[in-house]
């Protein structure tokens, strides 16, 4: 599971940094996210994420496609056997010693968090709309920190019910009973079809086993009903 600081550092970076212009990645950055040790690599996405560069989600789909090879201090994405320069983008020949970039599995759920970061807290309404619709079948709380900045950045009054939506349905299946409370509770306000499939989910005899919680989800039910 990925560090919920991670998340956080990114999301509150790329709040900061919305109203200021691009950069273009840097053939340090791209070797930065390409090469080294973990701890390094995984510092680089993080600050190349809170850039907001354009050219960062670009990157990092191709770093998680397994598209990205290096050769010495080169760096280079690899697509339909024609190969690009990562930094600049020119199409360049791939030198013979090419090596893949290995991702680990944290690596990539490093990748993940930073591309949703981006799509999540995008200026573009579409793609904020495509990042919730994205995550919600992947969601867990390791995303909650990024699910409730991205909620109190939100403008929009639909998408802001999506992302509240997104929150429960998240909660909802915390081991925090706590938080599986709230969240049953708070789904008796949602106006959105998907609640009520949410809500019959979780009210499944191998789901929701506390009563008191079972409870609540019912009572929600009933609401929206």
């Amino acid at each position: 599971m990925q560090s919920p600081l991670f998340i956080l550092r990114v999301a509150a970076a790329l709040l900061a940094l919305a109203a200021s212009a691009s950069h273009a990645l840097t053939a340090e950055q791209v070797r930065a996210m390409a090469i080294g040790e973990s701890d390094a690599r995984s510092a680089a996405i993080a600050q190349a994420a809170s850039s907001g560069d354009p050219k960062a989600p670009e990157f990092f789909q191709a770093l998680l496609d397994d598209a990205v090879k290096t050769a010495g201090e080169r760096v280079f994405i690899v697509h339909d056997g024609k190969a690009r320069d990562a930094a600049t983008g020119a199409v360049t020949a791939l030198p013979d010693n090419a090596e893949d970039v290995v991702n680990s599995n944290r690596m990539r759920r490093e990748l993940e968090s930073a591309l949703a970061s981006l799509k999540l807290l995008s200026p573009d309404l579409a793609q904020r709309a495509g990042a919730v619709k994205e995550m919600r079948d992947s969601a867990d709380e390791s995303k909650l920190p990024l699910i409730e900045k991205a909620l109190a950045a939100e403008t929009d009054t639909r998408l802001k019910a999506d992302l509240t939506l997104l929150r429960s349905a998240v909660l909802i299946s915390s081991a925090d009973k706590a938080k599986r409370l709230d969240a049953a509770k708070s789904l008796a306000e949602s106006r959105s079809p998907a609640t009520k499939t949410l809500l019959l989910d979780r009210l499944k005899p191998d789901a929701e086993t506390d009563a008191e919680v079972r409870g609540h989800l019912q009572l929600s039910l009933s609401a929206i009903e």
